[in-house]
């Protein structure tokens, strides 16, 4: 009996053939071994810059662009905003109302989502609210109420928000044919940089 409860044990722990370098979710490199341990590899970490290129901020002060194809994109998880096609998420809030009917009080929330354009031609046309998706880090996609083209750029909102704080990161896809471009565009904003606000109402 114990011979076949090590078997089970040992076939549903996860089986690491050698040492793997895998980037954390504050940006910097960690060390997973064979034998289940890990550790820090440098105190250096991962950063991105405005137009989506990779860096490290070294641990002696300087910086230097990443030149491993791997670390590249790697922004998936980090803290700082990925961009693609020139694009980025400026804001993203999560908006929340309380009502109260019949005694009974109710919270609805919604994700306010602002993605500038430096200009209005870089919109071929305004995707459907059906072709736009916002997912978050554990795979749960939300419902689109609107899309709208505005002075300052694109804005989603979407139905519903997480409540609980497991969440990274979201992930904004939208399709490549609204922008002139062959491949959707796959934009994200870590949970980090997300913020919560109570309102009265919730913006239209």
């Amino acid at each position: 009996m114990r011979i076949l409860l090590y078997l089970l044990v040992t076939l549903a722990m996860p089986v690491l053939g050698e040492e793997e370098i895998v980037l954390s979710d504050d940006g910097r490199e960690v060390r997973l071994n064979a034998d289940g341990s890990w550790e820090f590899v440098s105190e250096d970490r991962y950063a991105t810059t405005k137009a989506g290129d990779r860096i490290r901020l070294r641990s002696d002060g300087q910086w230097e662009a990443v030149k491993d194809p791997s670390w590249q994109s790697a922004t998936a998880i980090s803290r700082n905003p990925a961009t693609a096609a020139g694009l980025s998420v400026s804001d993203f809030v999560i908006e929340s109302v309380r009502s109260t009917k019949h005694k009974n009080s109710r919270v609805r929330n919604q994700m306010v989502i602002d993605i500038p354009m430096a200009e209005r031609e870089d919109l071929v046309r305004a995707p459907e609210a059906s072709r736009v998706d916002v997912k978050d880090s554990k795979g749960r996609s939300y419902e689109i109420s609107s899309v709208n083209m505005r002075e300052s750029g694109l804005r989603i909102i979407a139905d519903d928000a997480p409540t609980w704080w497991g969440v990274k990161y979201f992930e904004i896809t939208l399709p490549g044919a609204a922008l002139g471009k062959d491949k959707d565009v796959v934009l994200r904003k870590p949970m980090a940089d997300v913020i919560r606000r109570n309102v009265a109402e919730l913006t239209q």
